[in-house]
C-alpha cells in the first residue's frame, strides 16, 4: 500500500476475551474478566465489504450490490460491468474520482457504500478478437424474472442488420447451490427471411455444461460458446434468427446479495 498510506482510520485493532471452554464459569467470566487488545496489521486483514454499483451509460440507470475482497483492485469489479456494456467506464466516491488499479483498502472504502460508474459506449472489443455480447435486458431487479419448466423453452428473437456468426449465450447461474454442477443444456433454432418466409428449423441440440464459480461474472452469469457450432450459426443481414433454450438446472436467475 506504500509508506505514505495512512493506517489510522483502519480497524485493526481488536478487543476480545480468552476463555477457557473447560470453566463451569464462563456467564461468570464474561462479566468480571477485562477484554484483551490484540493488534492486526493491515498486510493481514483479509475481510470482504459489500459494495452498491450505481451505473450510468447514455441515460441508462442500473444498480448492482457486489461483495468483494477490500486487497482486490477496484478493476476486478469494474471490469466485469466493462465487457457486460461494452464501454469504458470511469468510477467515483463522493464525487472523488477512484484509481482503478488501487485496491478497494487503499481507496478506504468502506462497507455498503456507493460507487458511481459512469460510462461511455466503444467500438473497440475489449478483448482484442471480433466477438461481441449484447444483454438482452436494459436492467436486472432483484424481484424479476420468469418461469421456465416441462416443455416450455425460454426464447429469443434476433433481427440482424449486417450479417453475424451466433456463436452462443450467456447462461444465469444455479442459484439454489453453492456448488456448479454440470447441466444438459437443450436448444433450437429457426432462420427467418427479410420477406418473413422460414428458411431453416433445426433439430432439438442437446450439449453438456460444465462450469464452475471462477466463469460466473458480478451480474451472477457465464458465458457459453456452442459446441456443435464452434465458428458459430451464420445468419445473414436482413434474417432473423429465432433461438430457444431450456437447461436442466431446477432453479437459476439473477438475485440480491443480501447485506453482510
Amino acid at each position: 500500500m506504500g509508506p505514505s498510506f495512512d493506517l489510522s482510520g483502519l480497524p485493526n485493532t481488536w478487543e476480545c476475551i480468552v476463555q477457557n471452554k473447560t470453566d463451569e464459569k464462563i456467564d461468570q467470566q464474561l462479566k468480571n474478566e477485562e477484554p484483551k487488545r490484540v493488534n492486526i496489521k493491515a498486510s493481514e486483514l483479509n475481510f470482504q465489504i459489500q459494495l452498491e454499483t450505481l451505473c450510468i451509460i447514455e441515460n441508462q440507470v442500473t444498480i448492482q450490490k457486489h461483495r468483494v475482497n477490500i486487497k482486490d483492485p477496484i478493476l476486478s469489479l469494474i471490469h466485469p460491468i466493462k465487457k457486460l456494456y461494452l464501454c469504458k467506464l470511469s468510477a467515483f466516491l463522493f464525487e472523488k474520482e477512484l484509481e482503478l488499479s488501487n485496491t478497494f483498502i487503499k481507496e478506504q472504502i468502506q462497507n455498503n457504500q456507493k460507487i458511481v460508474l459512469h460510462g461511455v459506449k466503444t467500438d473497440k472489443n475489449l478483448d482484442g478478437d471480433q466477438t461481441r455480447f449484447f444483454q438482452r435486458f436494459k436492467t436486472c431487479t432483484p424481484d424479476g424474472g420468469w418461469g421456465c419448466n416441462g416443455s416450455i423453452m425460454d426464447g429469443i428473437k434476433i433481427l440482424c442488420h449486417k450479417s453475424v456468426m451466433f456463436q452462443g449465450v450467456a447462461i444465469f447461474e444455479e442459484s439454489d447451490t453453492d456448488t456448479p454442477k454440470p447441466f444438459t443444456l437443450s436448444y433450437q433454432y429457426s432462420l427467418i427471411d427479410q420477406f418473413g418466409n422460414d428458411i431453416y428449423q433445426s433439430e432439438l441440440i442437446k450439449e453438456e455444461v460444465k462450469y464452475s464459480s471462477t466463469d460466473v461474472n458480478e451480474v451472477h452469469f457465464f458465458k457459453y460458446k456452442f459446441k456443435t457450432f464452434p465458428k458459430g450459426i451464420k445468419v445473414e443481414e436482413g434474417q432473423t434468427i429465432c433461438y430457444q433454450q431450456q437447461t436442466s438446472m431446477e432453479q437459476y436467475g439473477y438475485f440480491q446479495i443480501e447485506k453482510l
